[in-house]
């Protein structure tokens, strides 16, 4: 059986733990690492998650949510 990612799914998992945000389409960047989890990010206009996803199974591991201006801090 092969497992595929849903970006419809994603976003219902993300609607789910920030009920308080709206989420898009189009919006998912994915990355990996060799056969590490998936991390799968979520860029909003104003609201930035990460996902990460177990790469064999693709079940979600934790979702955590990241504050756009950390990263204008490290840049």
């Amino acid at each position: 059986m092969r497992f595929k990612l849903k970006e419809d799914e994603i976003l219902e998992f993300l609607d789910l733990n920030f009920p308080q945000q709206t989420f898009e389409k189009g919006r998912l960047l994915i990355g990996q690492n060799k056969r590490q989890p998936l991390h799968v990010y979520y860029f909003g206009k104003k609201f930035l998650a990460l996902l990460n996803v177990n790469f064999n199974t693709f079940e979600y591991i934790k979702v955590d949510e990241v504050d756009y201006n950390d990263i204008k801090k490290s840049l």
